[in-house]
């Protein structure tokens, strides 16, 4: 057996602020060839080995029965908070000063209630290969510079400081597939692929169309067990209608709103005792098939829908 060669270059890591919608607000790169302290870089740079932390999450184990005796089962694991140390340096650059430099961080990291920043951010870290993937945190620490001195006098300076991570996972790029409904079929079937190795929720989005429009959707891979009067077939939810102009979606994501019509906040309760319980299992990788996803609609010509899924990850490289 012959492994396959080692690839070279040098992975890069950013921390992004992005606003409600998603959108970037700013972008720091800290390990690559735009980071550092030298010319015109970033300014901000993250040693090698500082995610090392990161690279999988903090899990318990309780025993459902009591330990030692016949008969005894381990119990699920139970995934804590993400939580570790960031080290930091920054320093002055060719086109910014030092006091610009951690303006400019410290920004991107703190929460401030008056301007709407929740204080979380984004790591992403790409691998040679430039796959990529990122995890959401929040400064929950004080910074801490490690020398005594003024770093203004000095130009530079190292931070340590904690960070929390409450969602878990890093986020590889969604798989995404969509249909409209022009050919006046009714239904399609969709496809996306998981290749994380966590479990995977699909997100519905229903544009907007001139007609109004109620589709019905799969719960993930479920079907009804054994003793159903639909046994074996996939479990289905028809979700409320989304009028004319409307813009509707099922979120599967536990905790989160089952469904919604966009700029309509007290809509989210329209799905009335209908759960989401079945989330795409996690793949084998890259090789892994997509999963089928049939979708029917009653409405207009121009009645159109989009799956997407965020493959979730233990960990940020392959």
């Amino acid at each position: 057996m012959t492994c396959p060669p080692q690839q070279t270059g040098r992975r890069r890591v950013w921390l992004i602020a992005r606003d409600v919608h998603g959108r970037e607000v700013d972008s720091i790169e800290v390990t690559g060839p735009n980071a550092g302290t030298d010319g015109t870089q970033s300014g901000v740079e993250m040693g090698d080995g500082e995610l090392k932390e990161m690279w999988h999450a903090a899990r318990s184990f309780e025993d459902n029965e009591v330990v030692g005796m016949p008969g005894s089962v381990p119990g699920y694991g139970h995934v804590g908070v993400r939580r570790w140390t960031m080290k930091l340096t920054t320093k002055a650059t060719d086109i910014r000063s030092w006091s610009q430099v951690e303006r400019r961080l410290w920004t991107l990291t703190t929460p401030d209630q008056h301007s709407g920043r929740t204080g979380q951010f984004f790591i992403r870290f790409q691998e040679r290969n430039g796959e990529a993937r990122e995890i959401q945190i929040r400064r929950t620490g004080t910074p801490e510079p490690e020398n005594k001195t003024y770093a203004g006098q000095r130009g530079w300076e190292t931070w340590t400081f904690e960070v929390t991570a409450y969602d878990p996972w890093w986020y590889g790029d969604p798989s995404e597939d969509e249909w409209e409904n022009t050919d006046g079929a009714g239904s399609a079937v969709l496809e996306v692929e998981n290749h994380g190795d966590q479990p995977g929720y699909l997100i519905w989005t229903i544009p907007a169309a001139a007609t109004a429009q109620t589709w019905t959707v799969p719960d993930g891979q479920g079907v009804y067990p054994v003793g159903h009067e639909k046994a074996g077939q996939r479990i289905m939810h028809t979700l409320p209608a989304v009028g004319a102009g409307d813009v509707g979606e099922a979120d599967t994501r536990p905790y989160r709103l089952p469904f919604r019509i966009l700029g309509q906040p007290m809509s989210f309760g329209r799905m009335r005792q209908t759960r989401w319980t079945h989330p795409i299992p996690p793949g084998n990788g890259p090789d892994s098939g997509p999963v089928s996803l049939p979708v029917s609609v009653v409405g207009g010509l121009d009645a159109g829908i989009k799956v997407s899924l965020r493959p979730a990850f233990d960990r940020p490289h392959s």
